[in-house]
C-alpha cells in the first residue's frame, strides 16, 4: 500500500466505512437523497433518462441511492399531473423499477424508493374533477387562495391499504429499502402537523391522533414486506415557519418511528413553503440544516442521515467524526459531479466539480423542464453526452476567459484540437470574478478554480493580458474562432451619470471603485440584491431602488426567499415601482408608478441595471474566418448555466 493511499484512508476514514441500516449493509456513508428531476413518466413508468442518471451516480461510488418521491396511489390524490412523480400502484410498473434496481445493484450501490401516499397541498394546477386532497381543507402551497378537500375516512383507509401494496411491489422490484415519506409538508406531514391538520376525528387533535395515518402506513407496509425488510423515514427536523411543528413533537414522532421498527431517519430542514431551507442556496453556510437535526439524534438510537448544502468531503468527514450524523446526504452535489465519492476515495478531490448551490436545477424544475445543472451539462443526458475525439485536429482560437470560453476551450482541447485562449485581463474567470467577491458567494470561486484547472489539464494555451484583435486573429490563421468575450455593465443615460459618486456594481465588487457609507443601489435584480447585501453586511447603510414591483425577480424561488430574509436581517431598504430620473451629488431622484417624485440621499450610487454583450470584435470577424461561433454573455447576457452549457456544446461540436 502506497503512502498516498494510507494518507487518504486516514483523511476520509469515516466517510468510507461500511454502514448499516437494519439488515442492509452499505459500502460507505454517502447517501444520494431524494430529488425531483422531472425525468420520470407519470404515472407509471421510469424513463431511460432517469435510470441512466441514477446509474451514473452508482457508477460514481455512492453507497445508497433514494429515488424521487413515488406515489403509492394515484387516483385519490392524482397530483402532480406533470412528469414529476412515478407511481407503484400497478403491477406492470415493476418493469422499469426492476430495470433501475438491477442496474444500480450491478454497479455496487444499494437503492431505496421514497414511497409517499400523496402530494396533498403541493398539487399542480387543480382540475375540477380531481381536486387536491389533504388532512383538512387548507391553503395550497402554490395557489394559497385555493383550499384542498379534506380526505374522508374511506379514502384514508384506501390510501393505507395502497401503501402496503406499493411497498410489496417495491420489494418485488428489487429495492433494498423503503423510505417512508413524512417530510416537507407532503401528505403524511400534513396529517402530522397541526398547522395543516384541523380534523376533529381520530386522525386529528392531539399528536397521538395526528400520528395515526403515519403509523397505519408503516404498519401496512410492514405487513406486506419480508421479515426484517428495512424501512427508513424522511422527516422535517424543523419546518422553519411560523406555526410549524415544535421540536418536542418532532422528537416524539422520531421515537414513535423507532418503536415501529424504522431502521434510520433522514432528517431534512424546511418544507415547500420555506424551500430556501430545503434546498439552501449559496447565501447560506455549508451544513446549514445540521444543527436542527441534533436534538432528534440525541433522543433516538437508530442512525440518521443529514443533508443541507454539503459540498466538501472534509466537511462531511468532520460531521461523521463529531458524531453529528451517521450518514452524509448529498443531493445537488451529486448532480454537479456524480463521481464525487469515487474522486474522494481515489484522492482526486481537486477534480471534484463542486455544486455552486445556484439552484438553477430548481428553476428548470419549476419551469416543468428536465432538471439541468449549471455546472454539469451532462446531467439528464448521461447516455448521450459523450466527449469524443475530433475527426481532425483544428487550430482553434477562443476569445474570452470567462466560463463560456474556458469550458469551450477545455472540451475542444480534450477532443484533440490545438486551442489558444486569449484573455485581455491578467486573470481568468470573466464576470465570475465579480460574482465571487461577496463572502456568501465563495462557491463561485471554486467554479473558477475548477474551470481553470480543467483548461490547464486539457492543454489549452492561455494568453493572459493579451487582447485579441482582428489582426492578431488573422495572423494566427485559425480554422475555428469561438467568441466568448462576455458582457459589460449597462450605464444609464440619465442626468448625472458621469458624477464621481456613480459606480457600477461590477467595478465595486472587483475593487476598482470605492463606496461611501450610504449607498443607493439602482436595480433590484440578482446583481443589485447581492451587491446590496454584501455592503450591508460590511456595515453600510443601503437602499435598493427597483422599477419593477418585485425585488429579485430573476432569482430562483429558493434563492429569492433566502435573499429577502437576509436583506431584511441586514436592514436593507427596499423600494419598488420607482424609476430612476436623475443622479445628483446628494443621491438620486426617482418617480414612482403613481407619478410621485422621490429623493433618496446617498454618497454613492451603485448601478446594477443589467449587462450588455461585448460583441464588437465578433462583428469585425464575421465572414473572415472559416468557422465562427458566439457563446455566453457575448451572445446575450444571461446566467452561468447558459455560459457553461453553450461552451460545452460548442466544444463538442467543433
Amino acid at each position: 500500500m502506497t503512502m498516498r493511499v494510507v494518507e487518504l484512508e486516514m483523511k476520509f476514514k469515516k466517510l468510507f466505512e461500511t454502514g448499516k441500516m437494519g439488515k442492509m449493509e452499505i459500502r460507505n456513508r454517502i447517501v444520494q437523497v431524494p430529488m425531483v428531476l422531472n425525468y420520470t413518466q407519470y404515472p407509471y413508468n421510469l424513463t431511460k433518462r432517469y435510470i441512466e442518471a441514477l446509474a451514473e451516480r452508482a457508477r460514481g461510488g455512492v453507497g445508497l441511492i433514494i429515488t424521487t418521491s413515488t406515489k403509492a396511489e394515484s387516483t385519490i390524490d392524482p397530483y402532480p399531473v406533470g412528469t414529476m412523480f412515478p407511481s407503484l400502484d400497478r403491477e406492470y410498473t415493476l418493469r422499469t423499477f426492476a430495470e433501475l434496481t438491477d442496474t444500480v445493484h450491478m454497479l455496487g450501490a444499494k437503492i431505496g424508493v421514497q414511497l409517499s401516499p400523496g402530494t396533498g397541498r403541493h398539487a399542480d394546477v387543480p382540475m375540477a374533477d380531481k381536486w387536491p386532497v389533504s388532512a383538512s381543507a387548507v391553503p395550497m402551497v402554490f395557489y394559497p387562495k385555493l383550499l384542498t378537500r379534506e380526505l374522508n375516512l374511506d379514502e384514508i383507509a384506501r390510501l393505507v391499504e395502497a401503501y402496503g401494496e406499493a411497498a410489496r411491489r417495491a420489494e418485488q422490484a428489487g429495492f433494498d429499502v423503503i423510505m417512508v415519506h413524512c417530510f416537507g409538508g407532503y401528505l403524511i406531514d400534513q396529517f402530522l402537523t397541526s398547522l395543516w391538520n384541523k380534523r376533529k376525528d381520530k386522525y386529528g387533535g392531539d399528536l397521538e391522533n395526528r400520528m395515526r395515518f403515519m403509523v397505519e402506513c408503516v404498519e401496512s407496509a410492514k405487513s406486506k414486506l419480508s421479515t426484517d425488510f428495512p424501512l427508513i423515514a424522511r422527516l422535517s427536523s424543523n419546518h422553519m415557519m411560523e406555526g410549524g411543528r415544535p421540536i418536542d413533537e418532532t422528537i416524539k414522532i422520531a421515537k414513535r418511528l423507532e418503536e415501529l421498527g424504522i431502521s434510520a431517519l433522514h432528517l431534512s430542514t424546511g418544507c415547500y413553503d420555506t424551500v430556501q431551507w430545503t434546498v439552501p442556496p449559496m447565501y447560506y453556510p455549508e451544513g446549514v440544516g445540521v444543527p436542527y437535526a441534533q436534538p432528534i439524534k440525541e433522543a433516538i438510537s437508530i442512525p440518521i442521515i443529514v443533508e443541507g448544502r454539503i459540498a466538501s468531503p472534509e466537511f462531511a468527514e468532520k460531521l461523521l467524526e463529531e458524531n453529528k450524523t451517521d450518514f452524509i446526504g448529498l443531493g445537488r452535489s451529486l448532480l454537479a459531479d456524480p463521481w464525487w465519492p469515487r474522486k474522494v476515495k481515489e484522492g482526486r478531490t481537486e477534480e471534484i466539480r463542486k455544486c455552486i448551490f445556484c439552484n438553477e436545477c430548481g428553476a428548470t424544475l419549476a419551469a416543468f423542464r428536465y432538471v439541468k445543472c449549471a455546472v454539469n451539462p451532462a446531467l439528464g443526458n448521461e447516455g448521450e453526452h459523450k466527449i469524443l475525439p475530433a475527426p481532425r485536429s483544428k487550430r482553434v482560437v477562443v476569445i474570452g476567459g470567462g466560463p463560456a470560453g474556458l469550458k469551450a476551450a477545455s472540451i475542444a482541447a480534450v477532443r484533440g484540437h490545438d486551442v489558444t485562449l486569449f484573455e485581455k485581463t491578467n486573470e481568468l474567470g470573466g464576470n465570475l470574478k465579480a460574482a465571487s467577491a461577496p463572502p456568501f458567494k465563495a462557491t463561485i470561486r471554486s467554479l473558477i478554480d475548477w474551470l481553470v484547472r480543467e483548461a490547464s489539464r486539457a492543454g489549452v494555451k492561455i494568453q493572459l493580458g493579451n487582447e485579441a484583435t482582428a489582426k492578431t486573429i488573422k495572423d494566427l490563421k485559425p480554422e475555428v474562432v469561438v467568441f466568448a468575450a462576455g458582457s459589460s455593465p449597462i450605464v444609464t443615460k440619465v442626468l448625472g451619470v458621469g458624477g464621481k459618486n456613480v459606480v457600477t456594481a461590477v467595478d465595486v465588487l472587483l475593487g476598482k471603485a470605492k463606496v461611501g457609507n450610504k449607498l443607493v443601489v439602482v436595480g433590484g435584480g440578482a446583481i443589485g440584491c447581492e451587491v446590496a447585501l454584501h455592503f450591508a453586511q460590511m456595515g453600510k447603510h443601503v437602499t435598493i431602488v427597483e422599477m419593477l414591483p418585485e425585488i429579485g425577480a430573476d432569482l430562483a424561488r429558493a434563492n429569492r426567499l433566502a435573499m429577502s430574509r437576509l436583506l431584511a436581517e441586514s436592514k436593507v431598504g427596499l423600494v419598488t415601482n420607482a424609476k430612476l430620473d436623475q443622479i445628483t451629488n446628494e443621491g438620486i431622484v426617482a418617480t414612482s408608478t403613481d407619478g410621485r417624485k422621490q429623493i433618496f440621499k446617498a454618497d454613492t450610487v451603485v448601478l446594477a441595471i443589467g449587462m450588455k454583450a461585448n460583441d464588437r470584435l465578433y462583428r469585425e470577424l464575421e465572414g473572415k474566418v472559416p468557422e465562427l461561433y458566439k457563446i455566453g454573455d457575448a451572445l446575450q447576457p444571461r446566467k452561468i448555466i447558459n455560459a457553461i452549457h453553450e461552451g460545452d456544446f460548442i466544444g463538442r461540436e467543433i
